[in-house]
């Protein structure tokens, strides 16, 4: 059961930290941080924290997206200065 928001959750749907992160081939650690900071939204089974697929997912394109635009943001930056 989701703890915030009482919804059942269907436990093929539910990922450990390392599966999210292979999921979507970034670090452990680095999806714990995401975790930690409430970025992705935890499932406790039991002691033990798990996220939904769906979330990992949505949480993944969040950071793809903010990532482009701080690249194209940084491309322009550097476009502008050249042309002087």
């Amino acid at each position: 059961m989701d703890e915030a928001s009482g919804d059942r959750v269907d436990a093929k749907d539910l990922l450990t930290p390392q599966a999210a992160a292979d999921l979507v081939n970034v670090s452990r650690p680095f999806v714990v941080r995401h975790i930690d900071a409430g970025d992705i939204p935890v499932v406790m089974v039991g002691s033990r924290q798990r996220v939904r697929k769906q979330d990992v997912l949505a949480w993944h394109e969040r950071v793809q997206n903010k990532s482009a635009m701080a690249r194209s943001k940084l491309l322009d930056a550097v476009d502008d200065e050249l042309r002087g």
